[in-house]
C-alpha cells in the first residue's frame, strides 16, 4: 500500500476501510467501504465527522480497543487494496514457484527490483 501524505492533500472527504473489530460480521468487507466527511488532519491522526468514527490513525494503527480504519482518497483505491491483499494471498500459498524456470525467477526478481 502507497501511503498517501493527506496533510499536503487536505481532502474534505475521504473512504474509510474498517480494520480488526471495526468490521461488521456477516457484511461484505466492499459494502462496508463508505466515505466520511474530514473535520481535521494532523501529522498521525484525521479526526471525520461521522456517528461511529470520531478519529483514526492514518497509517492503519489500532486503537486500544483493537478498532481500526484505513484511509483512501477513492473507493477505488480501497476496493484495489483489498484485491491487492487477494492476489498476495493467492500468490503466496497456491502458486508451486519451484517450477518456474531460472528465467522466470529472475524475471519475477526483476519486477520487485524496479521498485
Amino acid at each position: 500500500m502507497i501511503l498517501v501524505d493527506f496533510k499536503k492533500v487536505n481532502p474534505k472527504t475521504v473512504w474509510v476501510l474498517p480494520l480488526q473489530n471495526a468490521v461488521k460480521r456477516n457484511i461484505d468487507i466492499k459494502e462496508q467501504i463508505r466515505e466520511v466527511n474530514v473535520l481535521k488532519i494532523t501529522s498521525k491522526m484525521i479526526t471525520v465527522d461521522d456517528v461511529f468514527i470520531s478519529k483514526f490513525y492514518i497509517d492503519g494503527t489500532l486503537n486500544n480497543c483493537n478498532y481500526g480504519y484505513l484511509p483512501f482518497l477513492t473507493k477505488q483505491d480501497a476496493l484495489n487494496y483489498l484485491e491487492g491483499g487477494q492476489i498476495i494471498q493467492k500468490i503466496k500459498y497456491t502458486y508451486d514457484l519451484r517450477r518456474l524456470t531460472y528465467e522466470n525467477l529472475k524475471m519475477i526478481e526483476s519486477l520487485f527490483d524496479k521498485e
